[in-house]
Parts: structure tokens; sequence; C-alpha cells
């Protein structure tokens, strides 16, 4: 916040109160000096009253400020505390043959009498987690900050690297965990395995199958085609010149209404500002250095793990790429796909809202501190009616 921005917001919540309708906090804070003396006078219970009014002061600008651009493309939504989500999806109207031009004198047209529907497919979302910030500070430290404009510019920024810092954290993890969840309901495209196939029908370019693939691949006649693996493919330049045209090939043809790029319950179509591909780092960066093109019309980006990465220092195509998704906090809920490259998906197939509770302010008498608490209510959904395409390398 700017000192012009932490004066208004002083003298909107405390100012009046403490000093009086006639004094203002100038907008340098120059004359904080005065408020941070009648301050320091004040008994705790005092204070916590009004550090209270404080706290909720800072908050309104707090929670205005936009998500970080590190987030992941999921769509975020702003919802009031105790609400619901609903999410309504229309299927196409029934097309069927007209008689218009070839009416027959005498015949009966009955669908006068026949009452067509508007199919309507609607998910009321109520899962919700909760989730509390607390941060103790000295009460001395507050009163301090108050005898200088710096102080209170400190005490600011603490309140708000607390909680931006924190809020930053668990959305990141939150929408590696959704991303995991998409992932293993998704429509699953195995590309060793569907690559593997082509080239024992002989349907790729170059079709013959021998040769060597790895570690000698100094025997490897790069004119002819070898089966690959999950660990080794994206060494092959072959694999990854088909992989990445045959992703395209899905990302265009997923624009079209259809009902087998989703579970097939209603029609759903992609729109450009809402298509949505991520990519495996190593994967698309091994893509890069083959100088091989990525899809087209639609959003890209990249991540170095969905929710599940290893202590190895050194991301390879092995230890990135496992998804992992545990549905009741249990290990019997778990549910794990490994060798996943990129996910395709509408960005409304899943999402969140993150909505602030009023904060709280608790004063410890005998350690002279207060804590400051803030509780978030989160709700959060998976929505498989939308397009969800999970590449993989199985």
């Amino acid at each position: 916040m700017t000192l012009k921005q932490i004066s208004e917001a002083l003298n909107s919540s405390i100012v009046p109160a403490i000093m009086g309708d006639d004094y203002t906090v100038n907008p340098d804070l120059s004359n904080i000096v005065d408020f941070g003396t009648a301050i320091s006078a004040m008994t705790a219970d005092q204070f916590k009253d009004y550090f209270n009014q404080f706290a909720a002061a800072v908050r309104t600008y707090v929670d205005t400020r936009g998500y970080s651009p590190e987030e992941l493309p999921l769509f975020v939504d702003s919802q009031e505390y105790g609400g619901i989500v609903q999410s309504i999806k229309s299927d196409f109207v029934e097309t069927r043959g007209s008689n218009i031009y070839s009416l027959v004198d005498g015949q009966y047209y009955n669908d006068v009498n026949k009452y067509f529907g508007t199919k309507f497919d609607t998910k009321i979302y109520e899962k919700d987690t909760t989730y509390s910030y607390a941060k103790s500070i000295p009460n001395t430290m507050y009163k301090k900050a108050f005898m200088s404009a710096s102080g209170v510019s400190e005490l600011v920024a603490l309140i708000e690297t607390m909680l931006e810092n924190s809020i930053r954290r668990d959305s990141s993890a939150l929408e590696h965990n959704l991303l995991a969840a998409l992932a293993t309901k998704g429509k699953r495209i195995d590309l060793v395995t569907a690559y593997n196939a082509m080239i024992a029908s002989g349907n790729v370019p170059q079709s013959a199958i021998d040769g060597t693939n790895g570690e000698s691949a100094v025997a490897l006649n790069v004119g002819k085609m070898v089966a690959v693996t999950s660990e080794n493919c994206v060494y092959n330049k072959f694999f990854m010149m088909w992989a990445f045209e045959t992703i395209s090939n899905i990302v265009a043809a997923a624009k079209f209404a259809n009902k087998k790029y989703n579970d097939g319950t209603i029609s759903t179509w992609q729109t450009k500002a809402d298509s949505v591909m991520i990519f495996n780092s190593v994967f698309r960066n091994r893509a890069a250095a083959l100088g091989l093109a990525e899809p087209t019309g639609v959003q890209i980006f990249d991540t170095p793990f969905w929710n599940a990465q290893t202590d190895n220092p050194v991301p390879t195509i092995s230890n990135s790429t496992h998804v992992l998704e545990t549905t009741d906090g249990t290990e019997v809920g778990n549910k794990s796909i490994d060798y996943v490259v990129g996910m395709y998906y509408d960005r409304r197939a899943t999402g969140y809202t993150e909505t602030p509770v009023v904060p709280r302010t608790s004063y410890n008498a005998d350690g002279d501190f207060y804590t400051h608490f803030r509780d978030f209510n989160v709700r959060y959904w998976v929505d498989t009616r939308n397009t969800a395409i999970v590449f993989t390398l199985n």
C-alpha cells in the first residue's frame, strides 16, 4: 500500500474515534506521531477494539487484489460466503426434416401436437472447505509502528505479506490438486501405445521396425522407425513430431460440438477464450529443442509438475509427470496416473471460489501480543461435462 492508501484506511476506520472528527492523518503520514502518541496511551482492551477496525480496513484493500500470474489457468469466481455454485449447460435443439416444400393434399402433419423440450443439465457444487491463517504480533510492535510513517508502512506490509503469500501458496496447491482430479476423470489419450500400434501396422511414413533407441542410439538408422517406451520416447524425434501433430489435430477437433471429449452426458465445444493447453515442462522444452510447432488457437502454459513431485533435483520425464488424486484423504482413496505430459481442457471444467471471512484479533494478556486470524471459505469443483483430454506416455 502507498502512504496515501494507508492514510485513507486509517482515516476511514479508527482515526475519528481516537482523535476526533476534525483530525485526519496526512496523505504522507507526516503527522502520524500525534496519532501514535494517542495509541500508546491506550489500554490493551481499547487497542484491541481499535485494531480490529483497522485490520478490517486493511482487509478491504488486500482482498481486492488480483491473483498472481504464476497461478494456473483455472476458472476462479467470486462467491458470497454461504452461497452455492451452480453450472447449467443446455444441449442442442433437435434437427429434423421439414415438409414445408413438400406438402401433400389430404395428409396430416402432426408435429404441431408434439412438445419439443430443451435439454438442460444442471450441477450444483456444495463441496466446502475452510482454513484459517494466524499470525501473532507483540503489542509493543503495534504501538511503536504508529510513531513514524515508515513504521506504519512496515506494519501494513507485514499484515499484507503474511496474508498474500499464504493465499498464493495455498491457492497454487489447490489448483495443482484440482488439475490432478481433472486428469483422473478426463478422456485419456495414450500417445506411446497409439504410436507403437501405428508402427506395427505400417501407418507411418518410415515404418520399418528395426534399429535401437536409447543408450545404443549410434546404431539407429534415422530413416527407419523403432518402437518407443515411456522413458525414451521424448528422445525420438519421429515420435515427438507425430505426438505434437496428433495433439494439434485433437485440439482442433475438440472445438466442434461433441460428446467424445467429455463424459458423454451433454454436447460440449471449445471457445478460443476458454481453451487451455498445459504441457509438462520437460516435454514442452524437448519439443522446443526439436523446433516443433505447438497447437494454435489455444492458450498454452506449462508446469514443472502436476501435484506430485519427487525429491530428485533434476526434473525428468518420469519424475515430473506423476498425477495423484486423494479422494478421501487416505491411501485407499488415491488415484494416480504416470507419464501425464499434457492436458487440454475447458477452463470451466474445473475451478474454485475463495471467499474471505471477516478477520478476528485476539489479545493474550500474559504474553502481551495479538493474534490476527483470517478465515477463508473455499468451494471447488470438477465438471466432467466440459472438455478434458489427458495426454499420457503409457
